[in-house]
């Protein structure tokens, strides 16, 4: 669930927010600004840019922007590893050591590029401290480059009047939209592949679940079919389709509920939620079996009804907290990282001990 450029997918969105990044550092832009909602991609593209740019660039990666309260330069030192006395130190001879840092790598054929993540965090203090770095030149040389990724506050905040001079500096500025439909099935099976699996593990109608569910936010969708895998495990499913999702979708909206109220002891069935309605079913499931909950007693069955993208907001807003933790898996599921397992060993723990379901 974390970011990585193993399994990225450069379809037409991501390809061209990577696009530009790349445009901006070739073309000496003073800023390239990459922005999207929580859980789109952003930092995976970011890492792909550092992991497949030479040498000639000399990159300061900076992602706990929490704190980035108008002290970005001792930020920037540090992340370059020239360590200052940051109590006894003026912000003068700060920028100075900066500076000669700068001219020094130019002088050996190396550009610097400062990325800051979550860059919505940051005040205009630290912004305005961030144009003032991008000002050291050589000629008409740029020696400092900075790139801005963050979530769709940072556009209102750079639109401020008073970031003028700063908005002035923005050579590239793209909003990543999330994934479409086809987009979100491409996606499903690059990262099955790509973990060694079979694309035919989750089914046409499962894959279009995911995408209304998930609203075609790539860190939602894997962590809806992540569960998927280990429901489907508890299910003795050997493929994910709509009665393995239902459950999923099901207990998700349950854990989000924050006074759960009991629904009527007579309620038989599950009231199916929007996402399924315009969703046929998969020509090999029972429409009938499909409509019931696989696991809970119909005294505990949920009320679906008002299922819709609140759960998709939630979890994209608390992805990173509410990530289930797999540190003692083998493979964390499906999408977790490439190198440790297939998707047809996909491993989980239970009450301390290992078990193991295969997976087509």
């Amino acid at each position: 669930l974390l970011p990585d450029p193993d399994y990225l997918l450069l379809g037409s969105k991501h390809r061209m927010a990577y696009n530009l990044l790349e445009y901006g550092l070739n073309f000496s832009d003073g800023f390239t600004v990459i922005t999207g909602e929580i859980g789109c991609g952003k930092t995976t593209l970011v890492q792909h840019l550092l992991r497949n740019t030479g040498p000639q660039v000399t990159f300061a990666f900076i992602s706990d922007t929490i704190r980035l309260q108008g002290e970005i330069l001792e930020l920037v030192l540090m992340a370059y590893g020239l360590q200052t006395d940051a109590q006894n130190s003026k912000w003068t001879d700060k920028f100075q050591r900066f500076s000669e840092f700068a001219i020094n790598e130019y002088a050996q054929g190396r550009r610097l590029v400062v990325i800051i993540d979550e860059a919505q965090n940051m005040d205009l203090e630290a912004l305005e401290e961030l144009r003032v770095l991008s000002n050291i030149n050589s000629g008409k040389n740029l020696l400092v480059q900075i790139i801005l990724t963050g979530q769709p506050e940072l556009r209102q905040k750079l639109s401020d009047p008073k970031l003028r001079q700063f908005a002035q500096r923005i050579g590239k500025l793209y909003h990543l939209l999330p994934l479409d439909r086809e987009e979100t099935q491409e996606y499903i099976h690059h990262r099955l592949s790509t973990a060694g699996g079979k694309t035919s593990l989750f089914t046409d109608e499962a894959c279009d679940i995911v995408f209304k569910s998930s609203g075609g936010v790539p860190r939602v969708i894997n962590q809806l079919c992540d569960s998927a895998l280990i429901y489907g495990y508890g299910m003795n499913k050997t493929i994910i389709d709509r009665d393995v999702l239902i459950p999923v979708l099901s207990d998700q909206n349950h854990a989000w509920t924050v006074t759960p109220s009991t629904p009527p002891s007579n309620q038989s069935e599950l009231s199916l939620p929007e996402i399924f309605e315009d969703i046929p079913p998969d020509s090999n499931t029972n429409s009938q079996a499909s409509h019931k909950h696989p696991r809970l007693p119909s005294a505990e069955l949920l009320d679906l009804s008002r299922l819709d993208t609140t759960i998709d907001s939630k979890l994209a807003e608390n992805a990173e907290d509410k990530t289930l933790d797999f540190n003692t898996q083998k493979s964390g599921g499906i999408l977790a990282s490439k190198g440790t397992t297939t998707v047809r060993d996909t491993y989980y723990v239970s009450a301390g001990a290992h078990h193991r379901q295969q997976f087509g």
